[in-house]
């Protein structure tokens, strides 16, 4: 049974850190909503057609978090929650103790979970040219897959 438990045991692993990854998209995916939504609430009395798209896409993430109340307990936990989630590693889930040099708006618990991201946060990252922590990728990245296959 040696032969087929590692298996098993491999794709449950890998079914895990995608599931992982997933629930990490969902949670970049829902801080955008929210950056929006405060973005859009201070800028209200925005001007021209930005002002209108502004209202629409409030709306919009208004109607996806209908079931929150606006009292301050609802509020306070809210910033708790967010507070958490920006802690929280987009890879792996774990407490985050760094953040991308490049866009500083994703987490990382470590360097190896960074550079496991990169292939996926480098098209979002608003890093301009791919420094240095791009040629530091690369190669890393190439030893990754092999170990995939």
């Amino acid at each position: 049974m040696g032969p087929v438990g590692g298996d098993g045991q491999k794709n449950t692993w890998l079914y895990l850190e995608e599931l992982a990854n997933t629930l990490m998209s969902n949670v970049q995916q829902l801080k955008a909503l929210i950056d929006q939504a405060k973005h859009t609430e201070g800028g209200a009395g925005g001007k021209g057609q930005g002002g209108r798209k502004e209202c629409g896409l409030s709306q919009q993430f208004h109607s996806q978090i209908s079931f929150q109340s606006d009292d301050s307990d609802s509020k306070r936990s809210s910033d708790i929650t967010e507070l958490i989630i920006n802690q929280m590693c987009v890879n792996c889930g774990r407490v985050a103790m760094s953040e991308c040099t490049g866009c500083h708006k994703v987490n990382y618990c470590s360097t190896f979970c960074q550079r496991k991201d990169w292939k996926d946060h480098q098209h979002t990252c608003c890093q301009s040219g791919g420094g240095v922590s791009v040629q530091e990728e690369e190669p890393i990245t190439g030893l990754d897959m092999d170990k995939v296959k």
